[in-house]
């Protein structure tokens, strides 16, 4: 990570809070974008209210089936 100095690292799929936070912890100049996904009825899938160490959510289409 060091050689292209990110400033934004988005992370996919369902990553454990506790992951997020050690990523946080090791880069915390480094802001993190985290996917909510939301069906084509526009109900929200992801459980982003536990999301502790986001800087910035990115809305994404999901597919129920």
């Amino acid at each position: 990570m060091a050689f292209i100095n990110p400033t934004i690292l988005q992370l996919h799929s369902n990553i454990e809070e506790e992951e997020v936070k050690k990523i946080k912890e090791a880069m915390p100049n480094i802001k993190l974008i985290r996917l909510i996904h939301v069906s084509s009825d526009g109900k929200i899938i992801t459980d982003y209210k536990n999301m502790k160490y986001v800087d910035y959510y990115l809305l994404d289409s999901f597919n129920l089936k």
